[in-house]
């Protein structure tokens, strides 16, 4: 994993656009389009490659996992289980 560390911290963690993006299970594109709109927090490098903190991608894989959660919730109730015969 392609990670600049200056320290055992997650807020010392940063990483690249490639890495963020499976972490979230999105492509690189999204991830810098996310970056563009102000929805993931990130810096530049001298170079202006993207690096994303690792903690701030933890805190948005958990609002998206909550996010999904609350949504399939209600959907539960409403299908049965399978119940199969025995024969």
């Amino acid at each position: 994993m392609a990670t600049e560390q200056s320290g055992s911290n997650h807020d010392d963690v940063w990483v690249t656009a490639g890495v963020a993006a499976e972490m979230l299970g999105v492509v690189p594109g999204t991830i810098r389009r996310y970056a563009q709109e102000g929805r993931i927090s990130h810096t530049r490098t001298l170079g202006g490659q993207l690096r994303f903190r690792l903690s701030d991608l933890e805190a948005v894989q958990r609002q998206l996992m909550q996010s999904v959660s609350d949504d399939i919730a209600p959907l539960l109730g409403k299908y049965p289980s399978r119940k199969r015969s025995g024969g």
